[in-house]
């Protein structure tokens, strides 16, 4: 129970940090060109995401070719689809995924 609780907030606080400085009107505005991770990034990443409280945890992007990307952490992985990724140039890309929790 602890480890899911604490991969929940890991995966919170890399989605809090993907959308830092953002709105959800800047995220979802039309008049933005780009949208969607360059082709140029197709592929795999993946590292150790170290946890005092649970070890450590694999985490893992995949970034698509339609542009989207999962994010994986453990056996839990989330999708950011094409239209809620955008380009800010120089390889920085910003993101917003919206969680509804169910207790």
């Amino acid at each position: 129970m602890k480890i899911k609780f604490f991969k929940f907030l890991f995966v919170l606080s890399v989605l809090s940090f993907l959308s830092v400085g953002c709105n959800v009107k800047d995220i979802f505005s039309t008049d933005e060109q780009h949208s969607g991770i360059s082709k140029d990034y197709i592929g795999n990443y993946s590292g150790k995401i170290d946890s005092n409280q649970s070890g450590t945890l694999d985490g893992s992007i995949a970034v698509n070719d339609d542009g989207s990307f999962t994010f994986y952490l453990g056996n839990n992985n989330v999708k950011f689809e094409t239209s809620n990724i955008k380009s800010d140039g120089n390889a920085k890309y910003r993101a917003l995924r919206v969680f509804i929790l169910l207790i």
